[in-house]
């Protein structure tokens, strides 16, 4: 996992081409103005734009598939953390690229104008309550496949 100030993502670049092209996506993109959806980035990489209300808990996430990499554009929320390297996977949803389980290791803050990155071990829980309040949090998620 990887959290940081979004100036500092093109400094990751180092983690493959698909980094980098979307450094350059947003280097040459206003996110704030991108409209809520699913979009095709290019032939592999793609994107959600989504505006929610944050909870008071949520269930822990993980994909097989596809890299996150998560930029909050407004509002803030906690993120659930778990390791999932040792744990074996039982549920697994092929289709929808997508696990759950319960319980994080730890709660992250996720501020405006930073990004997490979430590799196929790190199971995460978005949208969490933060300071035990909710909130309205709009956000982009960058779907970067595993090669």
């Amino acid at each position: 996992m990887i959290v940081a100030k979004l100036d500092a993502l093109k400094t990751y670049s180092f983690l493959g081409e698909n980094f980098s092209y979307i450094v350059d996506f947003i280097n040459q993109e206003k996110l704030t103005d991108l409209s809520d959806g699913k979009f095709d980035l290019n032939d592999s990489i793609f994107y959600i734009v989504s505006s929610y209300q944050t909870k008071p808990q949520g269930l822990i996430e993980n994909h097989q598939k596809y890299i996150d990499l998560q930029i909050l554009l407004e509002g803030k929320e906690l993120v659930g953390y778990k390791d999932l390297l040792n744990i074996k996977s039982v549920n697994y949803d092929n289709e929808n690229d997508i696990e759950f389980f319960d319980s994080p290791d730890i709660y992250i803050p996720f501020l405006t104008d930073y990004f997490m990155v979430f590799f196929t071990n790190d199971g995460h829980a978005p949208g969490i309550n933060f300071k035990e309040r909710s909130e309205k949090v709009r956000k982009v998620v960058f779907k970067i496949p595993v090669q």
